[in-house]
Formats: structure tokens, C-alpha cells, sequence
């Protein structure tokens, strides 16, 4: 499964844009049987998410599946205990 772009938040840092990414099961129909798939915000793919060099961005990712999940983020500058593996740098 892949998913789309996590950013950090502390008290010293003032986010412009507040989104909200939420993770969970629905069912699905692309080759004509309904099956599960995990989908972002109700998509799949999950949706794209652009943003100018500076904005600050804080993205809340919101879990609903039934076991713990890992987003791996392309083009932002994350911590790295927020980004990579389950397992590895992530517990799960």
C-alpha cells in the first residue's frame, strides 16, 4: 500500500495550514468484485498534497484500521521517527 505525504508540531511552531488525513477500511470495486482497501480521506490513491517552499503545514493523521499504520512522506522534512518502517523507526 502506498499513501501520500507528517509534519511535526510543537508549542514553537504555528502552522498556516491545518489538514487532516483519515486512514481507514471501506469497501471497494475496481474489478468488479466489492473487496476492503485501506483508503485516505475515502481515496485511493490517497490525495495529493501540495504545498509552497516555507508554508508551515501541520497534518494530523487519524488511524481508524484495527492495527497501527505508517505513513511514508516524499518532499517533506519529517523526523525520522515519524517516517520509515513500522518496526524499524516506528513501533508496530
Amino acid at each position: 500500500m502506498v499513501l501520500m505525504p507528517l509534519l511535526t508540531t510543537s508549542g514553537a511552531f504555528a502552522a498556516d495550514r491545518q489538514i487532516e488525513l483519515r486512514v481507514e477500511y471501506q469497501k471497494v470495486q475496481f474489478t468488479g468484485k466489492v473487496r476492503p482497501a485501506i483508503t485516505v480521506n475515502g481515496q485511493i490513491p490517497a490525495p495529493t498534497l501540495k504545498f509552497k517552499q516555507g508554508d508551515k503545514v501541520s497534518i494530523h493523521v487519524y488511524n481508524h484500521l484495527d492495527k497501527p499504520t505508517a505513513i511514508h512522506w516524499h518532499g517533506l522534512l519529517v523526523p525520522w521517527q515519524m517516517d520509515g518502517v513500522m518496526g524499524v523507526t516506528q513501533k508496530g
